[in-house]
């Protein structure tokens, strides 16, 4: 969902067997080294939470009640952040 923030994103895939990810993007929307500055973005501010999301990813519970209730703490951040990608 994150990466999908981003204007000109138009799919992801994950291939987590080999490590691999896929992003299918608009080039006339988006530049490549715009993708990469808003993925490291998106890491730093994992790192940046991460004693605040730990907990709510550990509780016990549906694991996607668990992605959505970190997604709804993290999104308003990044809405943020993606103000100031240049």
């Amino acid at each position: 969902n994150a990466i999908r923030l981003l204007k000109g994103v138009e799919s992801l895939d994950v291939d987590y067997q080999k490590g691999v990810v896929t992003i299918k993007y608009d080039p006339e929307v988006v530049s490549v080294q715009t993708i990469y500055k808003w993925l490291q973005m998106m890491i730093d501010l994992g790192i940046d939470y991460y004693d605040e999301l730990k907990p709510m990813w550990e509780k016990e519970g549906d694991e996607t009640q668990k992605i959505e209730a970190i997604w709804q703490r993290i999104k308003p951040v990044l809405l943020v952040q993606l103000t100031k990608l240049k």
